[in-house]
């Protein structure tokens, strides 16, 4: 089956792991999309799934995830799809606005199949504020990097790497001056 525009909210506590949706049959066919996950508050202490196919033999796809955290902390890794099986993680919007993730940043992640035309944003352009992240940001996890698309709209956004994105748009508010850090 399909799981299309399911919704997960967490504004406060402490959860293992957060899925907008999942597909956990053995050689799913479905596809997920236009999944949703917004973060306000709380802890994750594992990872973060806008959408995700578990089985290794499925060839479903995943299109259109949306992760929006804008406080809280993630001890794991975020995921706008996450496909362990042959299909596509491509579409997803990645919104990082506030709080914390000690892992890594994926646009989509896949065994084989696509992670292209993502999109990761730091920061809503309205504040300085955005989400700290220790690890790295990914577009996608394959060499394929089509579409994928990073915004950095604040100032002082430090993460530990960046790659697999074909563009980075750099969007100075008014707040910015001359000689700020806008990634680092």
């Amino acid at each position: 089956g399909n799981a299309t525009e399911n919704t997960a909210e967490i504004t406060g506590g402490a959860v293992t792991n957060v899925y907008g949706a999942a597909l956990t049959a053995v050689d799913a066919t479905g596809k997920i999309e236009k999944s949703k996950v917004n973060i306000a508050g709380g802890n994750v202490s594992g990872s973060v799934h806008g959408g995700q196919i578990r089985d290794t033999a499925a060839t479903g796809s995943i299109t259109g995830s949306t992760i929006t955290l804008t406080n809280g902390s993630i001890g794991g890794s975020v995921y706008g799809s996450d496909n362990a099986g042959t299909g596509a993680a491509t579409d997803n919007v990645l919104n990082l606005y506030g709080g914390s993730v000690t892992g890594d940043v994926y646009g989509g992640h896949t065994a084989s199949g696509a992670a292209t035309g993502n999109t990761v944003n730091l920061g809503d352009g309205t504040a300085n504020a955005v989400t700290a992240v220790t690890g790295g940001i990914y577009g996608g996890n394959q060499n394929t990097v089509t579409g994928n698309t990073l915004n950095v709209n604040a100032k002082n956004v430090t993460v530990g790497t960046v790659r697999n994105f074909e563009k980075f748009n750099f969007n100075l508010g008014d707040t910015a001056k001359d000689g700020d850090a806008m990634l680092s």
